[in-house]
């Protein structure tokens, strides 16, 4: 994220001065700066999922791309945090959930990423960004999740492969077993996902529906005394 910044010439936000230069831009936002806010000497900037508040760029854009204002609260101590409803907020920040389809917030609170698994743009949600492409765990940043959760997983309907996210609450400091398995309409087990023992942090899996059949499954997440269960469609 990079608003509200003054320049004397150049780029309110970026000034690339280097030969041929080519950057590329992702899961950003860069808003209220001088205009332009994009400055490149002598090079093409990719911009993809990202709000850029500047029409100068726009023949720059890519797929994702936005000049909406992102609604910042700026009513805590932090500004910059995006507006969300589910967190007293009148409205909710067009930049939620817009980031790329791939890659997923790996924290997800009112102080960083909001909506669902999908990236937010910018610093608070798109700090946390990862691309899902198998499973893993949260950085040991200090910011463990508080509760227990399954996420839905994204994309749903999905073909063949989808990510499913889960977070494992803080209150237990001591590892616990965590079982991710997915079931068929007749409840019947057509994969364990996950079987382990695992600290406290936000997971991504990634699961790889070829060679089964379309149609309506279930995953269920057990760890410790949690249980969870939610529905997916396989859409082929």
């Amino acid at each position: 994220t990079i608003a509200d910044n003054e320049a004397a010439n150049g780029g309110g936000a970026l000034q690339l001065m280097g030969p041929d230069t080519k950057p590329e831009i992702i899961n950003s936002i860069l808003f209220a700066n001088a205009k332009p806010e994009i400055y490149v000497n002598n090079g093409v900037p990719t911009v993809t999922y990202s709000i850029v508040d500047s029409s100068s760029t726009e023949n720059w854009f890519g797929a994702g791309c936005l000049t909406a204002n992102p609604t910042f609260d700026e009513s805590g101590e932090i500004n910059y945090h995006l507006k969300s409803t589910a967190c007293g907020n009148g409205l909710n920040s067009p930049a939620i959930d817009a980031g790329h389809p791939d890659s997923v917030d790996t924290f997800l609170d009112c102080s960083a990423g909001l909506g669902t698994a999908r990236a937010d743009m910018g610093y608070y949600g798109g700090r946390y960004a990862e691309l899902a492409t198998g499973m893993e765990s949260a950085p040991a940043s200090g910011t463990a999740p508080r509760q227990f959760t399954l996420q839905q997983n994204y994309p749903n309907p999905f073909n063949p492969t989808t990510v499913i996210s889960y977070f494992l609450g803080a209150q237990n400091a001591a590892p616990v077993q965590v079982q991710l398995v997915i079931y068929n309409m007749l409840g019947q087990k057509v994969r364990t996902l996950v079987n382990s023992k695992q600290q406290a942090g936000r997971y991504t899996v990634t699961f790889d529906a070829s060679g089964l059949a379309s149609g309506v499954y279930f995953y269920s997440l057990k760890a410790g005394s949690f249980v969870q269960h939610k529905k997916m469609i396989l859409l082929r």
